[in-house]
Formats: structure tokens, C-alpha cells, sequence
């Protein structure tokens, strides 16, 4: 699983769907199995459940993953407990050997349902289905015990599975608004565009939907720059980029890809859809903000993603040279027109999203919290209850809890909770951690022997196995480790010839759901911790030229002046940008553009050298700060990258630049005093004026 966890994209994720629609086949076949192989089942209705199981399973792994929220996931989760209750029937009145089943009941509801109440209902209808047989009479004393162990951890699972989705996907949304959204206007940046669009495209040639691309640039925004300044330049981009994503809402991904251009994925939209659209963008912008739009359509246009940004690309050029009486009209007075804001109402949609934990999403940090260590406490705790009351019950003789070990056993559960609940979480990897794993899985085996034959009436003992196993081990060797352990002790107790023919059931089909779950937990629990690493590391950089992006200059400037300040250096601060770099992206398409940048950022980092902070806070809008350097050398490094610069003539077009020179402390003692004086010389540099006051 690579990108940002979210359900959606473990909805969406094939190799998960073809784990959850392969259940079905896999206990198919199991059911078939023993019907054939073991002389109780025979004769029973086992091989039409496991035909029919088969079907539903092959059929499903067929068809695309569907996505979260639409009937199909509703009709699987209900196919769980459905399908589970028929083998219930099936297997009267020993029925207890079918329900492990159960189990992925809450796992599937809390990966595609998003509707608590929703969720609530399929576990409410989960819970008839399965005590249907009991409450018709049909079963045995074993199953009555195992549905009170296995309903209530199912449901519990499910909610935990729920827990740690909603963390991943509140962290990815926060680290999102770090690392892979545009911090002047929120919008996503080139990362996030080029990501979003290569998994739409995996899954739209899946489903055969078409999709849509559209490139956006603003008309007049470079007079903009060039007489108000790039402050005033910025307030309207930070306008346009909210109203776009306001306009696009959840049909859409709108993203910034540097300077004035932006870009819009529209997944499942048709041309006529497209059409429409790109009106109401236009439209909706408002009379005084003239932009281009051009798109391009998958799979008409193309089925690769450079293939459509270059044709929406270009097709934006051609509109933009059809129109250019309406682009020379286009210039600084529509400012005087448009309503911009201070940034606080984009400050307050990002403090809206939800608040991710300060700490990312790890292993250490589940399980070492202790959140989870007691939820541990509490499931030791709730099997002894759950003994008890049948112990108290007073069970005739050769009913499942009348072993003179019950008692006993009981006990050791109460003492292994209570020790856990009083206890603080072990680190990972410690004597205490893997004792608390043995544990998990041994007790699940003195259970099972002391109830012998009818050891599946206790069979919810092991069912969060495979996810504690996952939680508190940091490498695949030791879950490996551990889970073979588990699965050995619970092969030799079905061997032993002490357990019952739908015990063996019972514990075959709990072994292959806990292997399922491991590898589940796994490859979430790494994507998450994948994605805490990436989006932390690129939280401070321009993913184009790699660059320090504009949260990352100011708190660096901020940092640099505070240590120059302290050891009396000065601080030269380099403020530049383009000329030409808007007619190569006109003439020669936004590729072009963007490998100028490339090799802009690459002279500045080699002229700054290695001390240097070298940043892009946006477009064609360029920084250098260098520490330690006086006047006269900093009027020599300007001439150096301007003549650097200069010498750059990307497909023939000439390029220049201006730049703006500021020194710390002379023209200021904090980071917006320094660059707010740096911009004003860039201007003057470029034009011998001041920028017009707003």
C-alpha cells in the first residue's frame, strides 16, 4: 500500500479485496473438505453451504473492488454473517465449527461503511443471524458459550479496526496540509496532483469510467506581480485556490502546480460532464478573475498521466492564443474588483480539519499506549467473566465447562488481567511484551484442552491473535515468529485426537483468519508508519525543485537571523524571479516551465553553496539566505546568479531576472521584515519603482 491511508483507499486496494471475496472461497472449500474427509459431516447439508460460498467468493474477486458506501459493500458484510449463520445449519446441531466466519464482520464494516449507524444496524442484524439457530433450538450447549465469546470481540475488533483507521486517516489529513498541499491556498500541490491522478487512472481503467484533467491559468496575473507586488500577487492566488476548491467540493481534486496554474482532477466525469464543469469553474470564479481552462478526457485523450496534463495543457495554450484580446484586458484593476482575504478564512478551513495526534501512527506508539494495554487487561478479563457465569450456571456433566480445570482456569484469566490492567505497557521487544504475546495465544490453547472435546465453544479466545501479534512486534520476523508459534500449538491440539470434529473446524478456520488479519494489520500498520516517515520528511520542501517551500524559508529565515543575531554576522537575503519564464510556459507547455525551475534551483544551491537556505515559495519566485556575508559580497553573489540565470536559454527563449537584495539587521530584525523589504527591491530592480500600496 503506497500514498495516504485512508478507507477509501483500503476500500479501493486490490490486493485487499481479493483477501476479503477469497474468504469466502477459501471456507468454501473448507466446508466441501469436511463434508467429504470427516465421517460426522457427512450426510449434512455442508457441501451445498460450501458450493454456494465458493460462487459468492469467485464471483467477487471478478469484479473491481467497489467503492466505500455503495450497496456492494453492504451486500458483503451481510453475505459475512449470512453466510455464516448457513453454515451454522448446516452443521446442527454442532454449529459452533462455523463461527470463526463471524469474524470478518466487524473488520469489513469498518473499511467500507462510514455510517455509524449503519454499521450499528449490520451488527444488530449480525447478531439475529448468528444466534438464529440457538434461539430456534437447533444447537448444541458448545455453541450457546461460543457465540457469547465470539459476538462481543468480533464487534470490539471491528470498532478497533475503525479506531486506528480513523487516527491514519486524521494524521494523513494533517500531514497532508504539511506535505502535500500547496500552504498559500490549501489546495494540493504537484505531489499530491500526480499521486491523486496515477491511483484514479489504476482504478478507472479497473472500472472503465472515464475521467477528466483540466488546466487552469489566470489572466493578467503577472501585471499583478509586477506593479502591486507579490504579497498582493499572493492574497489572490490564495482567493482563487479556495473559491476552486470550494467550487470542485468532494467531485474533485483541485491542486496548484506552481505560480498561477492549476490543475483539476475530476474522476468519473464524462465529456459532456467536462463541459459543464469547466463552465461552472470559470463561471464561478467570478466576472472579474479571467482564467484559461483546457482538458482532456481518459481514456479518449489518452491513458497515461503525463499523456492527459500534456494534452490539457496544450489545449489550454490553444484557447489562451484564441483569446488573447481578452487576456491584454485582463490586468492589475480587476484587483480593485475582487474581494480578497487576509488568510484567516484559509487559516480557518485548515484548523477545521480534523486534529491528528502530535505523535505519528506507529507500532510503538499502539503499543506501548495505554489505551490498548488495557483493552488487553480487558479481554483476559472478559473471558474469565464469560467462564464464570457458566461456571456459576452449574453445567450438568459432559457439558463443556463441567471440568474440575474450569475453575482453575478461570482464575488464571483473572489473575493475567489483573496484573496486565495494574501493570504499565511493557516497551517493545522486552520479556514483558512477547510473555504478554505467549500468552495471548496459550491461553486460547488451555481453554481449548480443558473443554476437550468441545473446545470450539471457546474459540473467540483467539481472535485478537493475529492483531496484537502485529501491534507489538516492529519487524515480519518476529510476527512471523510468533504467529507459527500460535499456529503450531493450535495444529498440535487438532492432532492430539482430544478435540471434537467441529472443534477441529472451529480451529482450522480461527488459523486462517488469524493469518488473514496479520497480514491485514501488517501492511496497514506499515502504510501508516510509511506515511508518517514520507509526508514528515517532505513537510518542508517544494516536491518540484526540492527546495525549501515557503513554511519551511520563513521558519529557517527566522532561525538563521536569530543565530546570526547572536553571533553579530549579517545576513544577505536574495529575492528573485523570472522574466520569460510565463511565455515559455504559453509557448512551450508547463514541462518546459518546470525543468527552467529545475535548473534554476540547481544554480542557486551551487552559488549558496552548502550553509545556504535556498527556497521556492512559489511560481517562479525564488530565495537565497545566506549567513556571513557582507555587503560587497552580497552585491557579488546577485551579479553572479543573474549572469548564471541569464545564460539559461530553455527551447531558444531568452530569460532574466530580477533580483532584490535585503541585509539583516540593516533592513530589519524578523524574517517578514527582511523579505517584505527584499521583494519591494525586486521590483524596483525589475521596473525602478516602488510597488503600488493596497
Amino acid at each position: 500500500m503506497t500514498g495516504r491511508v485512508s478507507r477509501r483507499a483500503l476500500a479501493l486496494n486490490p490486493t485487499v479485496w481479493v483477501l476479503v471475496s477469497g474468504v469466502f472461497a477459501m471456507i468454501g472449500f473448507g466446508c466441501i473438505a469436511m463434508s467429504l474427509l470427516v465421517p460426522a459431516f457427512k450426510g449434512q447439508d455442508l457441501t451445498v453451504v460450501g458450493s454456494i460460498l465458493v460462487i459468492v467468493g469467485v464471483y467477487l474477486m471478478s469484479r473491481p473492488a467497489p467503492e466505500a458506501d455503495s450497496p456492494v459493500p453492504h451486500i458483503t458484510v451481510a453475505a459475512v454473517y449470512i453466510g455464516t449463520s448457513a453454515a451454522m445449519f448446516a452443521l446442527a446441531p454442532h454449529s459452533s465449527g462455523a463461527l470463526p466466519a463471524a469474524v470478518f464482520v466487524g473488520v469489513v464494516a469498518s473499511v467500507w461503511l462510514d455510517n455509524p449507524r449503519q454499521i450499528m444496524a449490520h451488527f444488530a442484524a449480525a447478531t439475529v443471524a448468528l444466534c438464529l439457530p440457538t434461539m430456534l433450538g437447533m444447537t448444541d450447549e458448545s455453541t450457546l458459550i461460543a457465540l457469547f465469546t465470539v459476538i462481543p470481540p468480533t464487534f470490539v475488533l471491528g470498532l478497533c479496526c475503525r479506531t486506528v483507521l480513523g487516527l491514519a486517516e486524521s494524521q494523513g489529513r494533517r500531514l497532508e496540509v504539511l506535505a502535500m498541499r500547496d500552504p498559500l491556498t490549501g489546495a494540493g500541490n504537484r505531489r499530491l496532483f500526480e499521486e491523486e491522478l496515477a491511483e484514479e487512472l489504476a482504478r478507472h481503467r479497473a472500472s472503465r469510467r472515464p475521467l477528466a484533467v483540466f488546466a487552469l491559468d489566470l489572466n493578467g496575473f503577472k501585471t499583478i506581480n509586477d506593479t502591486l507586488g507579490h504579497a498582493a500577487g499572493d492574497r489572490v492566488l490564495r482567493d482563487v485556490g479556495m473559491r476552486l476548491i470550494e467550487l470542485a467540493g468532494d467531485r474533485a481534486t483541485v491542486a496548484r502546480l506552481g505560480g498561477d496554474e492549476f490543475m483539476v482532477l475530476a474522476p468519473t466525469t464524462d465529456a459532456d460532464q467536462a463541459e459543464i464543469f469547466a463552465e461552472e469553474l470559470k463561471n464561478g470564479l467570478g466576472p472579474a478573475i479571467s482564467t484559461g481552462i483546457g482538458w482532456s478526457m481518459y481514456p479518449h485523450d489518452g491513458i497515461e498521466p503525463n499523456q492527459l496534463v500534456e494534452i490539457a495543457d496544450a489545449r489550454l495554450i490553444a484557447r489562451k492564443a484564441e483569446s488573447r484580446e481578452e487576456e491584454r484586458s485582463a490586468d492589475a484593476a480587476w484587483v480593485r474588483h475582487l474581494v480578497v482575504p487576509d488568510g484567516s478564512e484559509l487559516a480557518e478551513a485548515l484548523a477545521a480539519e480534523p486534529r491528528a495526534p502530535r505523535r505519528p501512527i506507529t507500532r510503538h506508539v499502539l503499543g506501548s499506549g495505554r489505551l490498548l494495554w488495557r483493552v488487553t487487561s480487558v479481554m483476559f478479563l472478559f473471558y474469565a467473566s464469560i467462564a464464570a457465569i457458566f461456571i456459576a450456571a452449574g453445567p450438568d456433566p459432559g457439558e463443556p465447562l463441567s471440568s474440575a480445570m474450569s475453575t482453575p482456569l478461570m482464575l488464571i484469566g483473572v489473575l493475567i488481567g489483573a496484573v496486565i490492567w495494574f501493570s504499565e505497557p511493557p516497551k517493545l521487544h522486552t520479556w514483558g511484551s512477547d510473555l504478554t504475546l505467549v500468552f495471548t495465544y496459550l491461553v486460547p490453547v488451555a481453554a481449548w484442552a480443558v473443554v476437550r472435546p468441545d473446545a470450539s465453544a471457546l474459540i473467540g479466545f483467539g481472535i485478537f491473535v493475529g492483531p496484537l501479534v502485529v501491534v507489538r512486534s516492529k519487524s515480519r520476523v518476529r510476527i512471523a515468529i510468533h504467529l507459527t508459534a500460535a499456529l503450531a500449538l493450535w495444529s498440535a491440539l487438532c492432532v492430539s485426537g482430544l478435540i471434537s470434529a467441529p472443534s477441529i473446524l472451529a480451529i482450522g478456520l480461527l488459523s486462517l483468519i488469524t493469518v488473514i488479519l496479520t497480514f491485514y494489520c501488517t501492511i496497514v500498520l506499515e502504510a501508516c508508519e510509511a506515511q508518517g516517515a514520507e509526508l514528515e520528511r517532505l513537510s518542508d520542501l517544494d516536491p518540484l525543485t526540492l527546495l525549501a517551500n515557503r513554511r519551511r524559508l520563513h521558519d529557517g529565515l527566522a532561525e538563521e537571523l536569530e543565530e546570526a543575531a547572536a553571533a553579530g554576522q549579517m545576513v544577505a537575503v536574495l529575492a528573485l524571479d523570472l522574466n520569460g519564464f510565463k511565455q515559455l510556459n504559453d509557448n512551450e507547455g508547463h514541462g518546459a516551465g518546470d525543468q527552467l525551475l529545475i535548473d534554476v534551483a540547481r544554480l542557486l544551491t551551487e552559488h549558496g553553496g552548502a550553509q545556504a537556505l535556498a527556497a521556492r515559495p512559489g511560481g517562479d519566485e525564488f530565495v537565497l539566505v545566506v549567513r556571513g556575508i557582507d555587503d560587497a559580497a552580497a552585491d557579488r553573489l546577485a551579479d553572479r546568479v543573474r549572469e548564471s540565470i541569464g545564460r539559461l536559454r530553455p527551447s531558444g527563449h531568452p530569460i532574466s531576472t530580477g533580483i532584490g537584495l535585503s541585509m539583516f539587521p540593516d533592513d530589519g530584525s524578523g524574517a517578514d521584515a527582511v523579505l517584505a523589504a527584499a521583494d519591494r527591491r525586486l521590483l524596483s530592480d525589475k521596473y525602478g519603482q516602488e510597488p503600488i500600496a493596497v
